[in-house]
């Protein structure tokens, strides 16, 4: 189960803008929350969805994934965009990215994360793992052709503002279009997978679709 719900409230200060916004530098002021929709809170409800999942002939620690998380956050982002001067199609764009994770927030309530009755030597607060993260994007087209289209690379470091890069996330995404079909490559490393599970050092691949409307 993968589930997250990110709705947020922002301000927004441009420092220019034009028509199509590629190239618009930005600053963003938000208050956010976000959680998984899931419904497990104590040690009971925990056990009790292990139970369930043991008499039905399944894995137990399917009632990982139920645990429920959330939080209400500060954010900031810093957008900042520059075309590439020997290439009127090709342009780099960076984000500075940070959020302060509330213990008690308008939306949320108390935060929802790791719990002590858990048990995961891995357990560890959000903050550990999220709130400062760096992101890079270079559109441009490196491959051309009737079959494959290459038009961007992205490259993100995530780590937490508590024992800061301590514990690190890397995201590498590799942009293309097969027969006109917008297809993102990606693969990562570290922390935040799932809401469930944000603790977890692990390693993911995947490829997802990716459409963009105006």
């Amino acid at each position: 189960i993968s589930k997250r719900f990110n709705p947020e409230l922002f301000f927004r200060y441009w420092f220019h803008f034009n028509a199509d916004k590629s190239d618009s530098d930005y600053i963003d002021l938000a208050y956010g929350h976000e959680s998984n929709g899931q419904s497990i809170n104590t040690l009971v409800e925990y056990n009790q969805r292990r139970a369930a999942f043991i008499a039905d002939g399944e894995n137990p620690d399917f009632a990982n994934d139920y645990i429920s998380r959330g939080w209400d956050y500060l954010g900031f982002t810093w957008k900042f965009t520059r075309r590439n001067p020997f290439s009127s199609n090709s342009r780099f764009t960076s984000y500075v990215e940070m959020r302060y994770f509330l213990k008690d927030g308008l939306l949320q309530g108390n935060q929802e994360e790791y719990n002590s009755w858990e048990n995961n030597p891995e357990g560890k607060p959000r903050n550990k793992v999220d709130g400062i993260r760096l992101k890079l994007k270079y559109k441009t087209r490196f491959v051309e052709s009737d079959l494959l289209t290459s038009n961007k690379i992205f490259l993100s470091y995530t780590t937490g503002y508590s024992d800061i890069f301590k514990y690190s996330t890397y995201r590498a995404e590799w942009g293309v279009e097969i027969l006109n079909l917008p297809l993102v490559i990606w693969v990562a490393r570290g922390y935040n997978s799932d809401l469930a599970d944000y603790y977890k050092k692990v390693t993911s691949a995947g490829i997802n679709f990716e459409f963009f409307s105006n």
